[in-house]
């Protein structure tokens, strides 16, 4: 689940095409935001500049679309226009020219030379490549890359056609989050209560309910959950812990 969601923005990922997210988030903290005004609120939400993985409720990805791919700059105005009817609040990009230097970008002016210079090695920029860049609320980042990455890869042609050698592409997704946060903070099941939590996990539901895992199987196929299944909780005290999680009282349940 961790990886499918680092790496294309979603539970259900077609695998079938690249254009595959990288996380800038660490990268980004590390540099203190990189003299780039937009990025800098989001660095020194971490204590001292420390990155924390326990703590990015906001996050930086980027998508890199080869140079082989070109896409004019009608092409990305659209992009910018779909990522606002998502509700973003734009699509930040750059063009990488030879020798790493950036244009076509708001970023140019301002970001240092180290911090650019990271972005292009993470993302394996190279010359005439375009690079895509969402940051903010990590849901809505994870819900606009991933639907960007999918009109790009049906816009440029990489989707295989049905019926070829490559148009099945099965995949298991494990080992979700048992919960999830309400706006408000509270916590939610984020399949059903009954589902059972990993062993090594159940002293978490005490102190840090967001990284309990569970033991939940989805079967996926071309970006479609097509079957899934859980191990059920038998444990009456593990029950209850669960239960106080999400606010039910003994009388509740």
């Amino acid at each position: 689940f961790e990886e499918s969601m680092r790496r294309f923005g979603n539970d259900k990922p077609d695998m079938r095409f690249g254009l595959e997210h990288v996380e800038l988030t660490k990268l980004v903290v590390e540099h203190g935001g990189g003299g780039v005004p937009l990025l800098e609120p989001l660095a020194q939400k971490f204590a001292s500049g420390e990155y924390r993985m326990e703590l990015p409720k906001e996050i930086v990805k980027a998508i890199r679309v080869p140079a082989e791919h070109t896409l004019s700059r009608k092409d990305t105005d659209e992009l910018e226009k779909l990522c606002k009817q998502m509700g973003a609040g734009g699509l930040a990009r750059a063009k990488v020219n030879a020798g790493g230097e950036w244009t076509q970008s708001p970023f140019a002016k301002t970001i240092s030379n180290e911090m650019r210079d990271a972005i292009n090695a993470a993302c394996g920029a190279q010359d005439g490549d375009l690079l895509l860049f969402q940051f903010g609320a990590e849901a809505k980042v994870q819900t606009v890359m991933a639907n960007l990455r999918l009109h790009l890869g049906k816009k440029l042609g990489l989707i295989p056609e049905v019926g070829t050698k490559d148009d099945w592409n099965f995949l298991w997704v494990v080992e979700p989050p048992l919960f999830e946060q309400n706006d408000d903070g509270s916590w939610a099941a984020a399949h059903h209560v009954f589902t059972r939590p990993h062993d090594e996990d159940v002293e978490k539901l005490a102190t840090d309910p967001g990284m309990v895992k569970c033991y939940r199987y989805d079967l996926v196929l071309n970006g479609f959950e097509i079957a899934g299944g859980s191990i059920r909780l038998h444990d009456p005290e593990v029950q209850k812990k669960v239960f106080q999680v999400i606010g039910l009282t003994d009388e509740d349940a």
